[in-house]
């Protein structure tokens, strides 16, 4: 896999990568990331995946990255409190 190039933007980091002729898009927020793969002929070039990013499109990254954050914030909280119900009551 090899990095094709990277598309500016304010908060997220946005990478476009080629492996095995294939383009793939890779949209970092922190530590989470979504990875947007494409079929032959949907995307050949860096310019084909470029024009992709628009305004709607990053919207919709946008409210994704809420429900994943809320998804994994969810989901530590719950695995905390598993955690404390494993410790011995000390009276």
């Amino acid at each position: 896999m090899r990095i094709v190039g990277d598309i500016p933007h304010q908060h997220y980091k946005i990478t476009v990568f080629e492996m095995n002729r294939r383009l793939s898009l890779q949209i970092e927020d922190g530590d989470l990331q979504q990875l947007y793969k494409f079929a032959d002929g949907v995307a050949d070039h860096y310019s084909d995946v470029t024009a992709m990013v628009n305004d709607l499109f990053l919207m919709r990254v946008d409210n994704v990255f809420q429900h994943m954050k809320a998804a994994k914030l969810e989901a530590v909280k719950s695995h905390s409190q598993d955690l404390e119900d494993d410790f011995p009551e000390i009276i």
